[in-house]
C-alpha cells in the first residue's frame, strides 16, 4: 500500500502545472515566480501588462533573456525553459493599439506598420524578426493556419519580433 501511494505521489508531482506566485510591488510593479522544472518550458501568466525584467535568479542555470527566458510583447505573459528559474518585475504600463494605414510584406514602414508572415515550421518552434527592424508593438491581424494561434501558447513576440508554435501560420502587423 505504501508502495502504490508513493508512486502515485511522485507521479503528481512530476505532472503538476508549475506554480506561479504574483504579487504587486510598489511603483506599480507586479512580481512573478516563473520556474521551468526538470528544464521544461514553461509560461506564466503576469495578469497585466507592461515591461518584463529579471528581478532574481533562483537557478544556478543561467537565465538568459530570449535564450532561456522572454515574455509577450506587452508583458502579459512570460516564459521560462532549460532550468530557468527566477523572479520577475512587470512594470505595469496601458496603452492603445492605434489605427493605422495598413502595411506591406517589405520596403519602407508605411504609416508606421508593417505587415508580415510568421509560420511554425514542422509544428516546431520559430522565430521572425520584424522586417526593416525593431517594434514597440506586434498583433495578430490573421490567421493562416488550420491549428489556432494563442497568444502565449503557439505564438507571443518580444522587441524583435514574433516566435510562432505547434502549427501557428499568421499575419502579424508591427507598430513603430
Amino acid at each position: 500500500m505504501r508502495k502504490i501511494v508513493l508512486t502515485a505521489t511522485l507521479a503528481v508531482m512530476m505532472f503538476a502545472p508549475t506554480l506561479v506566485f504574483a504579487q504587486w510591488g510598489a511603483g506599480g510593479r507586479r512580481t512573478i515566480k516563473c520556474e521551468s522544472e526538470n528544464n521544461r518550458y514553461a509560461y506564466c501568466q503576469t495578469y497585466t501588462t507592461g515591461r518584463v525584467e529579471l528581478r532574481q535568479q533562483l537557478s544556478k542555470t543561467p537565465c538568459r533573456e530570449y535564450e532561456t527566458w522572454g515574455s509577450d510583447g506587452d508583458g502579459s505573459g512570460l516564459w521560462v525553459r532549460n532550468g530557468c528559474r527566477a523572479v520577475f518585475a512587470v512594470k505595469e504600463r496601458h496603452w492603445d493599439w492605434g489605427g493605422g494605414s495598413g502595411g506591406s510584406d517589405g520596403g519602407d514602414w508605411d504609416g508606421g506598420e508593417r505587415t508580415f508572415t510568421c509560420k511554425s515550421k514542422q509544428f516546431g518552434y520559430n522565430h521572425c524578426p520584424v522586417p526593416g527592424g525593431r517594434a514597440r508593438r506586434i498583433k495578430l491581424e490573421r490567421q493562416l493556419s488550420d491549428a489556432s494561434c494563442v497568444r502565449g501558447s503557439s505564438w507571443g513576440e518580444d522587441r524583435h519580433g514574433v516566435w510562432v508554435d505547434h502549427g501557428c501560420e499568421a499575419e502579424f502587423k508591427a507598430r513603430r
